[in-house]
C-alpha cells in the first residue's frame, strides 16, 4: 500500500523530493509553492504514511 495510500497532491511531492532527489526548494520551484509549503505537506505526507504502515504491521484483531 505505502505511499500508494497517499493523496494525489502528497504523492506526487514526494516523488519529486525523495524519488527525484529534488531538494526543498527545487521542488517549491518547479511545483510554484512556498519552501514552507512544501515542508508541510511532505511532514504531512509522512504522518499519513507512517500510520499506514503501522496498521499494516498491526497483528489480525482476535475475535
Amino acid at each position: 500500500m505505502g505511499v500508494s495510500a497517499t493523496s494525489g497532491a502528497y504523492r506526487f511531492l514526494d516523488l519529486l523530493r525523495y524519488f527525484d532527489d529534488l531538494t526543498e526548494r527545487e521542488t517549491a520551484q518547479l511545483l510554484g509553492i512556498s519552501v514552507g509549503t512544501v515542508k508541510s505537506h511532505a511532514r504531512e505526507a509522512l504522518v499519513r504514511l507512517r500510520g499506514v504502515l503501522r496498521l499494516e504491521e498491526a497483528p489480525p484483531p482476535t475475535v
